[in-house]
């Protein structure tokens, strides 16, 4: 069955935080009544909540009161706000705080309590009065111990006392330490209280660093432990369980820890303690599970995630009371078939390994509904004939002989799915013994640059997708398909058509989308069966007259190309078929079914009333100026929306009575060329928005608002930063994607305020060296440029959290980002690596390092399966 149609608006969202930079004080307060929540840190500190009170912040009632960043010295005066006592969940982190007063544990119905992130040196004896607080978050302060009334808080369910200055716990602290989450890392407590710890609850206090080469060493330095049910040995540089039996106990315990060391296998000694029911050995450095496996008859839980295990024993498949394995992470190549029998599992996790055959007894889906299998190298040949579906890999291929002289040999089906497959050429699709029988292919995502005759061999094809190749015309031999009715050919190189092509008999719908166009030839009223035509994204400056002959034409998609007024071809189009030409700049152009306003004043009216532009409005102007005389009067407020008005210049902008008190101005989609001097009248702008125009200059006089935190210039023809955007005084985000840059001004590089900076879809070819002038700047999105290298100074901006890269032509990843102390995630997807430096592995901040690429470093490998990336591991280990 056909498609009806392949014309699907997609809808990319991004989650952003909301901005309240263009908010009043008199706005801030009344979104924190409304929300309880403190709406930004651009406000003055208070010496206390009294203060803040007496400065008109007034909380009214509901079960959270969330105060972030206010720059609170005190609590005082905490118990005068209203309904205080029916709060559940309050949070004072990010504050001035040294001290906690006894009235805020008076509030007995508070559940969560988070004071981290002060400069807090001691808590109140009454902490024990919260007698429903189930979590206390007194994360980076400056305690140097705890009160003797902690110690009967037995109902606290988490406790983060992380990075703060305890050396010593009172006499009593044992329920401290044995709570579901408590976190005593980064104090300095001192071996005799880490070892009281250990011998009363038999969890290693991880807030110091330990470094032992066997149990019997732990043993001999003074290490004793009571036995109970659980023995937790975690981070200590653990090497070998020599000695385990020796533990005081040992056969009591039903739970074992050891993740983190540097154990080297699952030894036989450890399966002699056949009660154990679950063992944790994640991210050590084993090698072998020992054979004897099968003794631990008990066993519900094993983990080894994370170690370096190339195969695995048959008897992992006999513990029949199995139901959590965890294997991701490791080098194994394959499951034996005891395993794969073991549907008694009920988790089941061999992802990132190297297993690259799939058992003769399994599907792929039935498989994967037993096993996690993700990122391995599945073998694809099997996964392709069995399913008729390409796996995303690394292998390109010449043509098609080339695929089937190396055993791809796909099934029988109606679909011939080829997607992915990086093929040069689809020569040899004449060799298969059921091309004649092919009615859809898929063939997106290959590297086509042309298509030679043996293609007229799927002589029954009635749908194909050549979407995301390299072809640059679009052939003539397409025609000799009698039964094709749709072609899709976006997103590649197009700059032509063949002449020829136009004889196609029965194309219904053809998408051209994403392409090279500058001109579309007035042959495509040949194709008289055409409904759908998509011409999306291209160069186009006009339309054929000749698509107006085409009786079945219903709908063209004309978005986003190079349309500068409505021509005479334009207008007759949108009279006779539904067209869409949204993205471009056309004065005055209404978009597809808007609703209409019926009378000028009444339009006038909308604006004057509501300060926004209304889509639908059929009209277009030179200037601001010419605007007002028309009668289109606009009050200056918070914000003034001129989207989609078909302004042309802002000239005239400080006629608009109070502009200076406006602080956001919407202006996007219009066909501004220039912003003026005049702009500089708006005083309390914040919140600039002029994406999709066709800006090329900026007035140098913009940088005198004083104001002005983000600017949105995405989508125009600018070719480096303006000066009246880099010399602002208070940016903080700026967007020029999508606009033509080659190099961006070394002052660009010396906004110091700025905190997001987004430079995608330009031509970039470089960074400057002072990159790392952007002092506070925490992400950073530079994709689909034209970069081969990236600064040194990079690696060295310490509030840079998100780094985005993806396709570019970049090879190396500085290695000074393994000292990094905020880097959080860097994509640098769709490059040209072969390598990333090893010290990346030791940074813990970096949770995120997505490439693509072969690696044949095993250590490499290893850190970037830890770090979720999405390389291709071909390392013979």
């Amino acid at each position: 069955m056909l498609k009806q149609s392949k014309f699907l608006l997609l809808f990319v969202s991004s989650l952003l935080s909301i901005s309240l930079y263009g908010l009043t004080d008199t706005e801030k307060k009344e979104y924190f009544v409304n929300y309880s929540q403190w709406p930004d840190n651009d406000i003055p500190g208070f010496a206390s909540i009294t203060d803040l009170i007496d400065h008109g912040w007034i909380w009214t009632e509901g079960s959270s009161l969330e105060i972030e960043n206010a720059h609170l010295q005190s609590l005082d005066g905490i118990l005068t706000i209203t309904n205080i006592a029916t709060v559940k969940n309050i949070d004072f982190s990010n504050q001035l705080l040294t001290a906690v007063p006894n009235d805020l544990f008076t509030l007995t119905d508070v559940e969560y309590l988070n004071l981290s992130n002060n400069s807090i040196i001691s808590l109140p004896n009454n902490v024990d009065i919260m007698t429903v607080l189930q979590s206390f978050n007194m994360q980076n302060n400056s305690l140097t111990t705890l009160p003797d009334a902690s110690l009967t808080m037995t109902w606290l369910t988490s406790l983060n006392l992380e990075n703060n200055n305890v050396s010593t716990l009172p006499d009593g602290w044992i329920y401290l330490t044995s709570m579901p989450i408590t976190n005593f890392y980064g104090n300095p407590i001192v071996e005799s209280e880490s070892k009281k710890i250990f011998a009363t609850t038999g969890i290693w206090p991880h807030s110091q660093t330990y470094s032992f080469t066997s149990i019997d060493d732990i043993i001999n330095h003074g290490w004793t432990w009571t036995p109970t049910s659980t023995l937790t040995i975690h981070y200590s540089h653990l090497e070998s369980l020599d000695g385990i039996l020796s533990i005081t106990g040992i056969n009591t315990v039903h739970s074992i820890n050891f993740a983190h060391n540097q154990l080297t296998e699952l030894p036989e000694v450890l399966t002699t303690l056949t009660q154990l029911v679950s063992i944790d050995l994640a991210g050590n450095m084993i090698n072998n599970i020992s054979t004897s496996v099968d003794s631990l008859v008990n066993l519900n839980t094993l983990n080894v995630a994370y170690n370096f295990l190339t195969e695995l024993p048959n008897e992992l498949g006999l513990l029949y009371n199995l139901r959590d394995l965890n294997l991701s992470g490791n080098e194994i190549v394959s499951i034996p078939d005891t395993l794969i029998s073991a549907t008694w599992i009920d988790s089941f996790n061999a992802s990132n390994n190297n297993i690259s055959t799939i058992p003769q007894s399994k599907t792929y889906a039935e498989l994967t509904n037993f096993i996690n299998v993700s990122k391995n190298p599945i073998e694809r040949k099997v996964f392709f004939a069995k399913n008729n579906l390409w796996l995303h890999g690394t292998e390109s291929f010449v043509d098609i002989n080339e695929l089937k002289h190396l055993g791809w040999i796909s099934s029988y089906g109606p679909t011939l799915n080829l997607a992915g497959a990086h093929l040069a050429s689809l020569d040899g699709v004449e060799t298969l013994s059921y091309a004649q029988e092919v009615t859809e292919l898929k063939a997106s995502f290959n590297d086509l640059t042309s298509l030679s005759t043996s293609i007229t061999a799927l002589s029954s094809i009635q749908i194909i997708d050549f979407d995301n190749n390299k072809l640059t015309t679009l052939p003539a031999v397409l025609s000799q398909l009698p039964l094709l009715a749709d072609l899709s050919v976006s997103k590649n190189e197009i700059n032509s058509i063949d002449a020829n092509f136009f004889d196609a008999p029965n194309l219904i719908i053809l998408d051209l989308s994403v392409n090279r166009l500058t001109t579309l030839s007035s042959l495509i009223s040949s194709i008289t069966t055409l409904e759908a035509l998509n011409v999306a994204s291209n160069f186009l400056q006009d339309l054929p007259i000749s698509l107006t002959s085409i009786p079945a034409l219903t709908t063209c998609d004309a978005r986003y190309n190079q349309f500068f007024q409505l021509t005479e071809t334009l207008t007759t189009l949108q009279g006779l078929i539904s067209l869409d030409l949204i993205g471009n700049s056309i004065p005055g152009y209404i978009a597809a079914g808007a609703k209409k306003i019926i009378t000028t004043t009444d339009r006038q009216l909308f604006f004057i009333k509501n300060r926004r532009w209304k889509n639908s409005m059929n009209v277009g102007f030179d200037s601001v100026e010419q605007m007002l005389s028309l009668g289109w009067k606009n009050q200056g407020h918070y914000g003034i929306d001129l989207y989609n008005a078909g302004l042309a210049s802002l000239q005239g902008i400080s006629q608009i009575p109070d502009i200076e008190s406006t602080a956001v101005l919407y202006a996007h989609n219009n066909t501004l060329t220039h912003i003026p001097a005049e702009m500089s009248c708006m005083t309390s702008l914040k919140v600039l928005h002029l994406e999709n125009n066709a800006i090329v200059s900026v007035d140098p006089d913009l940088a005198t608002l004083q104001n002005i935190g983000e600017i949105y210039l995405q989508q125009n023809r600018l070719t480096d930063v303006p000066a009246g955007i880099y010399q602002t005084p208070s940016l903080k985000i700026l967007n020029i994607s999508n606009n033509l840059c080659i190099t961006l001004t070394a002052e660009t590089y010396t906004m110091t305020t700025l905190e997001r900076l987004f430079v995608n879809n330009n031509q970039l070819n470089v960074l400057p060296p002072n990159i790392d002038g952007l002092t506070n700047v925490q992400e950073i999105q530079i994709n689909n440029n034209q970069l081969t290298t990236l600064p040194v100074g990079i690696g060295t901006m310490n509030n840079l959290s998100y780094l985005y890269t993806t396709s570019n032509k970049l090879s190396v990843i500085p290695a000074n980002f393994a000292a990094h102390v905020k880097i959080f995630m860097i994509n640098a997807m769709h490059n040209k690596f072969t390598d990333i430096p090893l010290e990346l592995g030791n940074n813990p901040h970096i949770a995120g390092l997505l490439v693509d690429f072969e690696c044949t470093n095993s250590q490499i490998c290893s850190i970037l399966k830890r770090l979720n990336s999405n390389h291709t591991c071909q390392c013979s280990a």
